[in-house]
């Protein structure tokens, strides 16, 4: 299997996913910004520790070579940070979920899609004359935790999991996801048209 094709199954099952737990949904995202609703963050939170397990277990059995780390560059991280939580909070999306939002018939999502678009090229086109030179004149390092803290790359993610696993109990608990399902999920703009 090439690697394509194992993008494209990966990115349906993401797909699948991504629809089934309902975090594609605007009013979904703008709960969770507002603190209100827990189930993105759950799921996210989820996916950060499946990720980084599976990948670590990859690498260390050989199946995964030659990860590149991109350099830290605080200021680029606090800006692009901001445009997007503010492009979240107007547009009740992100640039991951907008594909989704088209797939259930929310007609707003083809002006987020548009100003994603929009800030690609833009930033494609202001990369080289302005930002490298804001940026990315001065290198970054590329720094990870376990450089930082000194200690094995194993360990940290064994760390890592179990803090993961105690937050996420927590947050199930304290913001059960039955209730943040029944009520803030709402039907999509097709099925409401079905009915």
């Amino acid at each position: 299997m090439t690697l394509t094709a194992y993008g494209l199954l990966f990115g349906f099952i993401f797909g699948i996913m991504l629809e089934k737990s309902r975090v594609f949904e605007p009013r979904i995202i703008l709960r969770q910004l507002q603190l209100k609703n827990f189930i993105m963050i759950k799921t996210f939170l989820s996916a950060v520790l499946v990720a980084s397990l599976s990948i670590y277990t990859m690498q260390e059995m050989g199946y995964i070579t030659g990860l590149h780390l991109k350099p830290v560059l605080i200021e680029a991280n606090i800006i692009g940070g901001l445009i997007l939580g503010f492009g979240m909070v107007f547009a009740g999306a992100c640039p991951g979920t907008v594909v989704a939002q088209l797939g259930v018939g929310y007609k707003d999502a083809y002006y987020t899609l548009i100003g994603a678009v929009l800030g690609v090229l833009g930033y494609s086109y202001a990369k080289e004359p302005f930002l490298d030179k804001w940026f990315y004149a001065e290198k970054g390092h590329t720094l990870t935790m376990d450089q930082v803290l000194g200690v094995d790359s194993g360990v940290l993610i064994a760390v890592r999991a179990g803090v993961l696993i105690v937050i996420l109990v927590w947050l199930e608990k304290k913001f059960p996801t039955d209730k943040d399902c029944l009520l803030y999920t709402s039907p999509s703009p097709r099925d409401r048209q079905k009915s």
